[in-house]
């Protein structure tokens, strides 16, 4: 193993211990969120430090030590200062509000590349052209942002799925060509680690899909931290199915040395495909449900983000948000603590 690679597990290894505030191997028997994601548009981009500041002391009431910005920028737009040629950005700068936000509560920030298209791609994808976009994007943000003691990482937006991997390989080869060659661009330059974020569908194949992950992907794409969406939000899947492929994955992730996350939906989607053929509508989950959506994946991750803070559990945006946020907050306000195996 190359001292990189080293030095990466031994930073996630850290941070996986500063999130969790694990003692003797110990976490609780429901475990709590350890990072939300926030999705950037154009209206909480016109935001004032002020309110970033209010959304940030939200996120450290309940102990979110970790935010995934999901993108940076959308087709021709970045929310930071860019100078990518047929790009412009927000005047508001989102991004140094968001540093600043972060830093005050001791938040870290895992940044996403803009999209320059579509984040699930099933019918074209060009990897060259896309490289060449999202260098030049991270090489900004890392001259940007690289003295911020907030940014621990960076994010590929880009989903792959198990629809994509064996329906659509063309576009499945072009997402790793792209994943691999961005993957060891940001270690050579940042020495940072990078996420990613798939997901599976109604009808997944588990032990086809994990095979595909061990042999295709990851022996190509030197991947620091996959951080499986569970589907369950989006009404693809089960629970126990979501269960079923983190068992699955989870010694494919440790034969890489890739840490396994868990990217639990905080939302139910109650109109779009597989519900019926409206535009997608979502509302915030039931904390019930939330809850078992955690607890069943506890013995394979100690890793637990959730989608998305802005729209589903900021407790100002509307009385269901904000009793998702309440109920969360009483649920991992109560201790209780049982041992679980926190290695890879």
């Amino acid at each position: 193993m190359n001292t990189r690679k080293l030095l990466i597990i031994s930073l996630l290894t850290t941070f996986t211990f500063f999130l969790t505030n694990i003692t003797s191997a110990q976490v609780p028997s429901s475990p709590h969120l350890t990072g939300m994601f926030i999705q950037l548009n154009n209206s909480s981009a016109s935001k004032n430090q002020a309110w970033w500041n209010d959304r940030f002391t939200e996120l450290n009431t309940i102990d979110i030590k970790l935010i995934i910005i999901q993108f940076t920028g959308r087709e021709t737009v970045t929310y930071y200062p860019s100078r990518i040629q047929g790009m412009s950005h927000n005047s508001n700068d989102t991004l140094s509000l968001i540093f600043n936000a972060a830093e005050k509560h001791n938040i870290q920030l895992i940044l996403g590349m803009p999209t320059f298209g579509e984040v699930s791609p099933t019918k074209h994808f060009d990897s060259k052209l896309m490289q060449q976009k999202s260098k030049a994007a991270l090489d900004e943000l890392f001259i940007l942002y690289h003295d911020s003691p907030s940014l621990y990482g960076w994010y590929f937006p880009q989903e792959l799925s198990d629809y994509t991997c064996f329906s659509r390989q063309e576009v499945s080869n072009q997402i790793i060509d792209f994943l691999a060659n961005m993957t060891d661009y940001a270690h050579s330059k940042t020495n940072k680690p990078v996420m990613i974020s798939p997901y599976f569908s109604m009808h997944v194949d588990i032990s086809a899909y994990a095979k595909w992950w061990d042999e295709v992907a990851l022996p190509k794409i030197d991947l620091d931290i996959l951080a499986i969406q569970d589907g369950v939000g989006t009404k693809r899947n089960t629970i126990a199915q979501a269960k079923q492929v983190f068992e699955a994955f989870k010694p494919v992730t440790t034969k890489h040395n890739t840490q396994l996350w868990a990217n639990v939906e905080c939302f139910e989607q109650v109109d779009g495909w597989p519900i019926n053929d409206k535009p997608f509508k979502a509302i915030p989950a039931q904390i019930d449900r939330f809850t078992k959506q955690i607890n069943a994946l506890k013995h394979t991750t100690n890793q637990f983000i959730s989608f998305e803070f802005l729209t589903y559990m900021n407790p100002n945006r509307n009385e269901q948000s904000k009793s998702l946020y309440t109920n969360y907050s009483n649920r991992i306000s109560k201790p209780n603590t049982q041992k679980v195996n926190t290695t890879n």
